[in-house]
């Protein structure tokens, strides 16, 4: 504070609030340099893979490496970058079980979401709506037709991938939920729940919303 003004730091910018107006105005911050680690160069990025998924029929696989989508042949091809975003932090990449669709995790949009991307076309949509969170990890169900997923406010959801329309299977105060799986049929789900003492694992019926504890707590 200095006069009748006071300078302070909101949301990574800097303010300056006149004590006398009652107003506040951001200040604008220019910094020159040579800019030299923002130039454009080649990377490479094979040592910096964090997940790899195979596409159903076993041609291609995809790889999430360095904040990009990657797809490459398992024999002979080319080796495609889906997503090319120096601007994004895109990663977790999986080939749904019909091989439709190419999913991953990606805050493209500012907030971190599941795109899905049609591997005929190339088309892409954000699945979920509305979200502001950060995703743990999510599975496909088994005929495609859900997206089973976690975030750091320790909920378990389930979308709808045509549909979009999401449901909360479980929420938990202790911490996030990071192991689930689905049943063959996908008429089912299971995952470890976080409770007080010790996990419990749960089995859940989709259809009917029924859960079922199946350990004892120890």
């Amino acid at each position: 504070m200095g006069g009748d003004r006071i300078v302070y730091e909101y949301g990574g910018y800097i303010y300056l609030f006149d004590t006398n107006t009652k107003q506040a105005k951001k200040v604008t911050v220019e910094i020159n340099n040579s800019e030299e680690y923002s130039r454009p160069e080649w990377k490479n990025v094979s040592s910096q893979i964090m997940s790899m998924d195979v596409a159903p029929g076993g041609e291609r696989m995809v790889v999430s490496a360095r904040g990009d989508i990657f797809t490459l042949p398992a024999k002979e091809g080319i080796t495609y970058n889906l997503t090319n975003s120096s601007n994004a932090n895109d990663q977790d990449a999986l080939y749904s079980p019909d091989g439709k669709y190419i999913s991953y995790v990606s805050d493209k949009d500012g907030e971190f979401n599941i795109r899905l991307r049609e591997t005929a076309t190339g088309k892409e949509h954000a699945l979920l709506k509305n979200i502001k969170t950060y995703i743990y990890t999510y599975a496909w169900s088994p005929d495609s037709k859900k997206i089973l997923w976690s975030e750091k406010k320790n909920t378990l959801n389930i979308t709808d991938v045509a549909t979009g329309k999401t449901e909360l299977v479980e929420e938990s105060g202790i911490s996030g939920f990071q192991s689930f799986n689905w049943s063959p049929d996908s008429e089912w789900i299971t995952y470890e729940r976080p409770e007080k003492d010790m996990t419990n694992i749960i089995v859940y019926n989709v259809d009917s919303k029924q859960k079922h504890v199946i350990t004892d707590g120890w």
